[in-house]
């Protein structure tokens, strides 16, 4: 029989579940902790008990799209010989990832814009989002850094600087794509991204006419 550990554990995923589901259909700023509860088929004192806030439960989620994400760039980056062409595989994963879960991308909007508040949350929920967190940071810093190492990318480039601004600039840049709303100009959302990434990888490259892919 199952043990009360494996039950809680399957109430919890099950929660978590109705938590992303809601949050692709009504958005995350429209979902309610009461909304989850009746989602997952507990009461919200249930819920409670298994989430302290409603910071805790979407930071969760926030989570575990953050890590299916990086095992989802990291198996592209897997055939890439540089550290150039690995970041643009990284940043092509990233779009297709985006295309294929787009609750993802308003998610991550969603706390760009509100921002976190460590005050409420759990030291769980804040080692589970470290641990998230940590694989992906790290592994970009590494992989700029053997670009530096193997020629690919200029020697002089601070990495922390650049990869952010290669990450905030493409997440814009693919929540126009993805969500569009007026736009001046007229494109075709696959050719735009990798025009972007033509540009800004160039823009890093030790020699910007060699072909990063």
């Amino acid at each position: 029989m199952p043990t009360h550990a494996a039950n809680r554990e399957t109430r919890r995923r099950r929660i978590l579940a109705a938590a992303r589901r809601l949050a692709a259909k009504e958005g995350i700023e429209n979902t309610r902790m009461e909304d989850v509860a009746r989602a997952a088929g507990c009461t919200r004192r249930t819920l409670y008990a298994y989430f302290q806030s409603w910071d805790d439960l979407f930071l969760l989620v926030f989570a575990e799209y953050l890590t299916a994400r990086w095992q989802h760039q990291t198996d592209a980056m897997a055939e890439a010989d540089t550290g150039l062409a690995k970041l643009r595989r990284w940043g092509e994963a990233y779009f297709d990832y985006a295309q294929r879960h787009p609750q993802s991308l308003r998610v991550q909007f969603f706390w760009d814009f509100r921002g976190i508040h460590p005050e409420r949350l759990s030291p769980e929920v804040q080692a589970a989002l470290e641990e998230a967190v940590e694989p992906l940071v790290s592994g970009m810093r590494e992989i700029f850094r053997a670009g530096q190492a193997d020629g690919s990318i200029k020697p002089d480039l601070d990495p922390d600087t650049i990869l952010g601004q290669y990450a905030y600039t493409l997440r814009a840049l693919m929540n126009r794509v993805l969500f569009p709303g007026h736009s001046f100009a007229e494109f075709e959302p696959l050719s735009f991204v990798h025009s972007y990434l033509d540009l800004f990888l160039d823009g890093i490259a030790s020699q910007p006419d060699e072909d990063p892919s």
